[in-house]
């Protein structure tokens, strides 16, 4: 067993040891906090830490020069894309009514109607009817523009029809086919297709008891008159404008039955508009056209039945048509 002696040495040991490790202890806890509160242990204020200085401009001059950004390899050029096709648009739909010629092809007009709805239109040429520009007016057909599309539109195909019943077959002397007969005994005229006759001069002034051949209209005008008995015409002024001045055609009001006009295409309510393209302004210059067109060959009247524009072609000969029962 230890002596009362060694006890007390080992005492003092541990005593000893506990007094140095409470000592370095306190003396480590002492310097953290000194060093928090930026002081040491001679009083002394801590110097803050040194803040790294940023790089200048000669820094980043070596990522510019040497253009570090640059793709390694240039994007491939993209083809441009393709021109769109423009849409056609289809013309519009359009109805010619008729034609007014005129020598002065600047003053040819069109009756042209939209079909959608019905709305009727007088042009010339450079007029615009539904969005398209008229380039051209002839007799039987209109030229347009819709958008750089050149379109046309015709009329006065088969305008008048002749049924073979409507013609008493006594009349008929000799069928020349569909819709064409030679419908008179006295050799005056032959129907030779729709709309177009054969006349014979010599034998229309023989009809009306005149036994010239060339004649002065002026001098005949009585027999004129009389062989126009019973036929009611008046001068024709188109809605809105005054009943006065120069008239825009003669309208057939009455015509007698077999009469000679409904053998030559006119009807009752027929517009006569014009002669040979020559307007037919009052009785004096229906007399005066007629004297005119006595040398012609070919004779073309104008006329508005029932809204829409109809030519009648007259092929003039001197003598009587040839007549052959056979």
């Amino acid at each position: 067993m230890l002596s009362k002696r060694h006890i007390t040495f080992i005492n003092l040991a541990l005593a000893l040891l506990l007094l140095v490790g409470g000592g370095l202890f306190f003396w480590s806890y002492y310097r953290s906090h000194t060093a928090e509160d930026g002081t040491i242990s001679s009083g002394r204020p801590m110097t803050a830490e040194a803040v790294p200085t940023p790089p200048g401009e000669s820094y980043y001059e070596v990522i510019v020069t040497r253009d570090l950004w640059k793709e390694k390899f240039a994007a491939p050029e993209e083809a441009p894309p393709p021109t769109p096709v423009p849409l056609t648009v289809p013309p519009p739909n359009l109805k010619l009514l008729g034609t007014s010629i005129r020598r002065d092809s600047s003053k040819n007009t069109a009756m042209i109607e939209e079909v959608a709805n019905k709305q009727q239109h007088l042009s010339r040429v450079g007029d615009v009817v539904a969005g398209a520009i008229v380039l051209e007016i002839q007799r039987n057909q209109v030229v347009l523009d819709h958008k750089g599309n050149i379109f046309t539109i015709s009329a006065f195909k088969d305008s008048i029809k002749v049924e073979k019943g409507a013609i008493p077959i006594s009349r008929i002397l000799r069928p020349l086919g569909k819709n064409k007969w030679l419908i008179s005994k006295k050799g005056l005229w032959k129907l030779i297709s729709n709309n177009k006759w054969l006349v014979s001069k010599k034998g229309l002034w023989q009809y009306i008891n005149v036994k010239k051949v060339k004649v002065i209209v002026k001098d005949v005008v009585p027999a004129i008159m009389k062989a126009l008995t019973g036929v009611g015409c008046r001068p024709y002024y188109p809605r809105g404008n005054p009943r006065r001045g120069e008239a825009e055609g003669y309208q057939i009001l009455v015509l007698p039955p077999r009469h000679l006009a409904i053998h030559l295409g006119i009807k009752q309510g027929d517009i006569i508009r014009t002669v040979n393209q020559e307007i037919i302004t009052g009785k004096n210059r229906a007399l005066e056209l007629l004297q005119e067109v006595q040398n012609e060959k070919t004779v073309i009247v104008e006329i508005e039945r029932k809204g829409e524009l109809i030519q009648l072609e007259y092929l003039i000969q001197l003598e009587l048509l040839e007549l052959r029962t056979k």
